[in-house]
């Protein structure tokens, strides 16, 4: 039977699980369906146990409907004798420091994507952490590895939705997965498309500038290879889609060593 490490990202709208194999890579996805219930998360778990034998786990959560206790107690279930169950919060042990004038509020999936920034590209450089879910984060991590704090926009499809609730004349359009994205629209269609995704390629476009030369940005989330391939590309970035699971992995080793 093949050990796996499991991570768990309980986002707003969905949950994704990864279980990464023996050779320090994921080795099967799983996610809910539009859904961060703690139910389903429960159901996720068991499904995940059922692929191999669980050495350890970590989540992040940003759901505050009292569930996460479930889950832990759920995880310590499945995860063999021995083996470390953590959740991610500003308390936990971790290779980062943190900035924060109110470390209570800050939630556990930007922390979760700042720590997989340092595990993928490591330390030395400003990295901006853009992460494309419900909202976009934008968070800062200086080059000694300390998180900074950041700016919360609307996500992309939350800003298809605005439109489309103040101006409902205007089409409601589902995301960056769909159509043409033009520098400037010849339709309506194709207007509000390139109002949203080049406006978040331009905000990023923006805050990357400000890294300087020797600063990286770094993408992550479902949407983050959509954007980049709507946009043919934003200089000065990498995509990473994974970064919070690497995040939490490496939370796991860390933890293991203390």
């Amino acid at each position: 039977m093949e050990n796996f490490v499991l991570t768990l990202d309980r986002g707003n709208s969905a949950a994704k699980l990864a279980l990464w194999g023996e050779n320090g890579r994921i080795a099967r996805h799983l996610h809910t369906r539009d859904s961060s219930e703690t139910a389903e998360c429960v159901r996720l778990v068991e499904e995940a146990a059922a692929e191999g034998k669980l050495i350890g786990a970590a989540f992040a959560s940003v759901v505050k409907d009292g569930g996460d206790a479930a889950i832990m107690e759920a995880l310590r279930r499945v995860v063999a004798p021995g083996g470390l169950c953590l959740q991610l919060t500003v308390d936990t042990p971790m290779p980062m420091g943190v900035r924060y004038s109110t470390p209570e509020t800050l939630g556990a999936d930007r922390l979760g994507a700042a720590l997989g920034a340092l595990a993928v590209y490591g330390k030395g450089r400003p990295m901006l952490v853009v992460d494309l879910g419900s909202a976009i984060t934008y968070d800062l991590v200086d080059p000694e590895g300390t998180y900074l704090g950041g700016n919360i926009a609307p996500g992309i499809r939350a800003r298809f939705r605005g439109l489309h609730e103040v101006a409902p004349a205007l089409p409601l359009l589902s995301g960056a997965e769909d159509g043409e994205t033009p520098v400037f629209g010849h339709s309506t269609e194709t207007a509000i498309r390139a109002g949203v995704i080049r406006g978040v390629g331009a905000e990023i476009l923006f805050y990357t500038g400000l890294l300087g030369p020797e600063g990286m940005a770094v993408l992550t989330g479902g949407v983050a290879p959509l954007l980049d391939k709507a946009l043919g590309g934003i200089p000065g970035t990498r995509v990473c889609p994974d970064l919070i699971h690497h995040g939490l992995k490496r939370l796991l080793e860390y933890n293991e060593t203390l």
